[in-house]
């Protein structure tokens, strides 16, 4: 017996183990700021924590494990001869996701334009500037949300519904 698009669509958009584990992440990383915060605070007298660069460490692992989700995610919806690049175009938000990782981990400035756009500044802290773009309290579990809604468009367009 062949899955109809419907069988398909619906098991991919409840069945999801990398969200799962990006979500895992996210969490630690969460706490991870929160107890950063609550341990300088209590011990930084004089006000000489550096809120944008003690965080820009924690928000590079965030980054990375955004670019994971949404790389694995494409690949594994991209159908044979299909270029996975074509889903990052759905969402400024991956747009932006994929510009910081590129920051991170490439010597190339692809990510130039995209900065210029949002008015990142590299000598400006741009992965605290770009998580607060995406997120003004910085909750990293709501970037994630916004991943899965992402991941979720692109199951529709892969698995439509017979009319």
């Amino acid at each position: 017996m062949e899955l109809t698009n419907r069988d398909l669509r619906r098991h991919l958009l409840f069945f999801d183990p990398a969200f799962s584990r990006l979500e895992n992440i996210l969490e630690g990383l969460d706490n991870g700021i929160k107890y950063l915060y609550n341990s300088e605070l209590c011990i930084d007298w004089y006000g000489t924590m550096d809120e944008k660069h003690e965080c820009e460490t924690i928000y590079r692992l965030a980054i990375l494990a955004f670019e994971t989700y949404i790389t694995s995610s494409a690949a594994f919806l991209c159908k044979e001869n299909e270029n996975p690049q074509q889903f990052y175009d759905l969402s400024s938000e991956i747009i932006l996701i994929l510009a910081l990782a590129n920051y991170l981990t490439s010597t190339t400035k692809n990510y130039d334009t995209i900065f210029e756009k949002y008015s990142l500044e590299i000598n400006n802290y741009p992965l605290y500037n770009g998580i607060k773009i995406l997120n003004k309290e910085r909750d990293l579990l709501q970037i994630g949300k916004i991943l899965k809604s992402w991941r979720n468009q692109i199951v529709y367009l892969q698995y439509p519904s017979p009319d």
